[in-house]
């Protein structure tokens, strides 16, 4: 078996498994060995459990909050990269534990992956545009900002986020701060990279990160039916309309089933 072939495999597993069975900074990992052939990545691996240590020494004099910024922001450097923001690096956990930058999704996952190793509690929340994280030990949990050096955010400072990336008539709602699952998580990441190489029309890339999304999460509609459109422009015709069997046998509701089968239809005529 190929290494890619190896690693697909392994990625369709997740997508089999439930959530709660999903190692976030594992699964990550995975993606990223996709986009870099021959790591070895027993070495990021030890990387993020000696990251771990370092936090799990500390929390008992520093807390959680300051133990994870001291660690992963203080000690090593771990920030967002203002500078070249759609890099597609950023969206790449190997990179990221490379170059110390990343995206709020990609850090969120670091800081996510590192609090669970160091036996503390971590989830990544609902809140639009800009991936944060809840942290705590216990009773006594708190919202950060991994793209900030992993500091705290308070409900004042939640509501001007939400402005700024939504605009002055945007407002915090109960969702914005609701537990995201792992496996969206993962999805969010891949969004990022799916969405900038179909924005610079980079269909082949569109196509590979949507087969990934799919294999992730094999069971979700829309994204099948996001493949079935991607691989036909990719002329992947077999996966396309794979796909959109997939998507006509998963569609919720009639307006679903409707676009499905109409889908189903024109690429099969489109084939011929």
């Amino acid at each position: 078996m190929t290494e890619r072939a190896a690693l697909e495999r392994a990625l369709e597993a997740i997508g089999q498994a439930p959530d709660d069975a999903i190692e976030l900074g594992e699964a990550a990992l995975l993606l990223a060995a996709l986009d870099q052939p021959g790591t070895a990545l027993e070495r990021y691996r030890e990387l993020l459990a000696d990251l771990a240590g370092e936090v799990a020494v500390l929390v008992p004099a520093a807390g959680v909050t300051a133990a994870l910024s001291e660690v992963l922001a203080a000690r090593h450097g771990f920030a967002g990269d203002t500078q070249t923001y759609d890099d597609p690096q950023n969206a790449n956990l190997i990179r990221v534990l490379d170059r110390k930058r990343g995206l709020p999704v990609a850090l969120g996952i670091l800081y996510i992956d590192v609090a669970r190793r160091a036996g503390l509690d971590a989830e990544g929340i609902n809140f639009p545009a800009h991936f944060l994280v809840r942290v705590g030990d216990g009773a006594v949990r708190t919202i950060v900002d991994p793209f900030d050096s992993g500091l705290p955010r308070n409900s004042a400072e939640l509501r001007g986020l939400v402005k700024r990336f939504g605009g002055e008539a945007a407002e915090l709602s109960p969702d914005h701060t609701e537990r995201v699952e792992d496996r969206g998580i993962l999805l969010r990441l891949l969004n990022n990279l799916r969405g900038r190489a179909l924005q610079a029309r980079d269909v082949a890339r569109g196509y590979e990160i949507a087969r990934r999304m799919v294999m992730l999460s094999p069971l979700t509609p829309l994204l099948n039916r996001e493949l079935a459109l991607i691989a036909a422009g990719a002329d992947a015709m077999d996966d396309a309309l794979q796909a959109a069997e997939r998507y006509l046998l998963l569609a919720e509701g009639e307006q679903q089933s409707h676009d499905a089968a109409s889908l189903l239809q024109r690429l099969r005529q489109q084939r011929n």
